[in-house]
C-alpha cells in the first residue's frame, strides 16, 4: 500500500492525467448508457406515459364528473388519479399583471383588439377529481389545491418555458388573463403531466372543476394508471365511462410511432458502440498502467516478492485510480442531470448506478487477470527455455 502511494506521489502529474482520462470515459459512459436506460427502463414518471387514457366527453354536470369516483367499481383496477381537463384558446399570448385585469379599461381593450386574431394558442386547464399521485409531483413547489378558488389557477411549467423556481417567485401572487377571465394565480407547480405528439400546449393551469367548466368547451377526463391496462380491463374501463357520460373519442396509451422505433433502432446502436468504445479505452489504459510499473514489479519479485503481493499491489494501484475517477464521473454526472436537460432520467434509479459501477470493476478485474495469466505464461516460456539450454 506504502510503495503503491508513494508510486501515485511521485508521479502525480502522470496519474492526474489518467484519472482526468478515466473521468470523462465514465461520463460519456454513463451519459450513453442513460439514454439507453431512459427508452428501455423508464423511471417511475416516464413510465406513465404508457398508461394514461383520456376520453373526450360532452353534454353533462358537474354532478356527473363529481360521482365518477363514488360510483368507481371495486373490482377494476383502481387509477393512481383521475381529472376533468378542458381546452380552449386563445389569441393573445400569456398575460400575467400584478392587478387584476380591467376589460372596461379603454387601453386594455385597444391591447387586446391589436392583437393578430389569425394566431391562436392552445390553453389547457387541469382539475383533480382525485388527489394527485405523489408520482405525478416533480416537485410540489407552491401548489396548494385548498387554495383553487373559482377565480384562482395554479401555473404548471410552459413547455418552452423558464426554470420552476424563478417561475415561482416571480409570478405568484400575480392574474394571468386566461380565456378572457382574469385569474389570481396561487401557486407554480411542477408536474408531470402526459404529452402527446399532436398536440402542443404552451400554457397549462390547474383549477377547480368550476373554472374548467365555466372557461372551456371542450373537455377530457383522464384516467392515470400505474401501468398499461390489460385489453379486458381497458374494455371494462371504456364501458364504465360511456355508462357515465357522451364519449366522443377515445385515446388509449401512448404508443411509439414507426419513425420513433427507427430512431429508437438507431440511437441504440450508436449508443451501444459508443459504450464498446469506452469499454475499449478503459482496457487499454488500465493496461497501460500496468505496463508503467511492469518493470518496478519484475524488480520486487527477483529481490523475493510473492505473486500474491504484486498482485495486490496492482490491485490497490488500478483501484485507486478507478475509485476517484468514479467519484469524479459520478459527481459530474450528477450535476448535469440536476442542471441541463442532458439527461432525461427523473433520478439515478439503484439498478442502473450499480450497473455502471460493476461493469467498471469488472473491466478492471478482467484486465488485471489477463495481466497475471501473460505474466505466468512468459515465465514458464523462460522457464522452458533455460531447462533447454
Amino acid at each position: 500500500m506504502n510503495r503503491t502511494l508513494k508510486y501515485l506521489l511521485n508521479n502525480i502529474r502522470q496519474n492526474s492525467g489518467l484519472i482526468i482520462v478515466f473521468t470523462l470515459i465514465m461520463i460519456i459512459q454513463l451519459l450513453l448508457t442513460s439514454e439507453l436506460w431512459f427508452k428501455y427502463f423508464p423511471t417511475g414518471k416516464k413510465a406513465l406515459s404508457q398508461s394514461c387514457y383520456s376520453f373526450e366527453i360532452e353534454d353533462f354536470e358537474k354532478e356527473d364528473v363529481l360521482r365518477v369516483m363514488v360510483d368507481y367499481p371495486k373490482s377494476m383496477v383502481k387509477p393512481l388519479d383521475v381529472q376533468l381537463v378542458g381546452m380552449g384558446e386563445q389569441n393573445h399570448p400569456e398575460l400575467i399583471s400584478e392587478n387584476k385585469f380591467d376589460e372596461t379599461n379603454p387601453e386594455y381593450l385597444t391591447l387586446m383588439q391589436d392583437m393578430d386574431d389569425s394566431y391562436s394558442e392552445t390553453v389547457r386547464i387541469y382539475a383533480a377529481i382525485t388527489s394527485l399521485s405523489e408520482r405525478r409531483i416533480n416537485d410540489i413547489g407552491s401548489y396548494d389545491r385548498s387554495k383553487l378558488r373559482d377565480n384562482a389557477v395554479v401555473l404548471l411549467p410552459m413547455r418552452f418555458g423558464v426554470a420552476q423556481k424563478k417561475r415561482s417567485e416571480f409570478d405568484v401572487g400575480k392574474y394571468a388573463y386566461v380565456l378572457g377571465n382574469s385569474l389570481e394565480i396561487v401557486g407554480v407547480a411542477d408536474i408531470y403531466e402526459v404529452s402527446r405528439a399532436e398536440y402542443a400546449f404552451p400554457f397549462e393551469y390547474i383549477g377547480n372543476i368550476n373554472t374548467v367548466l365555466k372557461l372551456t368547451s371542450k373537455h377530457e377526463i383522464v384516467f392515470q394508471f400505474e401501468k398499461p391496462l390489460k385489453s379486458e380491463e381497458e374494455s371494462r374501463l371504456i364501458a364504465y365511462v360511456v355508462k357515465h357520460f357522451t364519449v366522443t373519442s377515445t385515446k388509449g396509451p401512448y404508443v411509439l410511432e414507426q419513425d420513433q422505433l427507427e430512431s429508437l433502432k438507431r440511437l441504440t446502436t450508436i449508443s451501444t458502440l459508443g459504450i464498446i468504445l469506452c469499454f475499449w479505452l478503459t482496457i487499454e489504459f488500465i493496461w497501460y498502467v500496468l505496463e508503467c510499473r511492469r518493470k518496478e514489479f519484475r524488480v520486487y519479485q527477483i529481490c523475493g516478492a510473492t505473486e500474491k503481493h504484486i498482485t495486490k499491489m496492482i490491485l490497490i494501484h488500478i483501484s485507486i485510480l478507478c475509485f476517484i475517477s468514479e467519484c469524479l464521473g459520478w459527481g459530474v454526472f450528477c450535476l448535469l442531470q440536476k442542471f441541463t436537460m442532458l439527461i432525461q432520467l427523473d433520478n439515478v434509479p439503484w439498478l442502473f448506478a450499480l450497473i455502471n459501477i460493476l461493469l467498471f470493476w469488472i473491466i478492471a478485474m478482467i484486465v488485471v487477470s489477463l495481466n497475471l495469466a501473460i505474466e505466468a505464461l512468459q515465465k514458464k516460456k523462460l522457464g522452458i527455455s533455460r531447462t533447454a539450454r
